[in-house]
C-alpha cells in the first residue's frame, strides 16, 4: 500500500456528505496520450489537503480501482470537522505542500503517513 497526498482548493465541498462517499476521479485538461495515475493501486490511500485559509488535512480516500491509469475510483475512509494543521506536519510533508500543484496526486512516505 502506498500514500498520496492530493492538495484541492479550499471552496471545494463535493467530499463533505454525510455518509460514505465515492467517486471516481479522471482529469479533464491534456491527458489523452498521459498515464496520470500510473503507479496507483487499488487499496492505496489518498489524504486530501484542504488549501489556504483552511491548510488542514481532512480527508481520507481508498482507491477501489485504477481504469487505464485514467481514472481512479475512489471511497472515503474518513473526513474531521478539524484537521491537521500544515504548522504541525513534519517539515518534510509541509515543505512539499507548499510546492505541489492543485489536484496532482504526490506521493508521500511511508514513515511520514504513520506519524500523521
Amino acid at each position: 500500500m502506498k500514500y498520496f497526498i492530493i492538495k484541492i482548493e479550499s471552496l471545494i465541498s463535493s467530499f463533505s456528505v454525510v455518509g460514505s462517499c465515492d467517486f471516481e476521479f479522471t482529469p479533464s485538461i491534456g491527458t489523452e496520450n498521459m498515464e496520470p495515475f500510473d503507479g496507483i493501486d487499488e487499496g492505496d490511500r489518498f489524504l486530501l489537503y484542504v488549501d489556504d485559509p483552511i491548510c488542514e488535512i481532512r480527508y481520507e480516500f481508498e482507491v477501489l480501482s485504477n481504469k487505464q491509469k485514467q481514472t481512479l475510483s475512489c471511497k472515503k475512509r474518513f473526513e474531521v470537522l478539524e484537521g491537521l494543521k500544515r504548522d504541525n506536519m513534519p517539515a518534510e510533508l509541509s515543505q512539499k505542500l507548499k510546492t505541489i500543484s492543485t489536484m496532482s496526486p504526490e506521493l508521500i512516505d511511508n514513515n511520514i503517513y504513520e506519524i500523521l
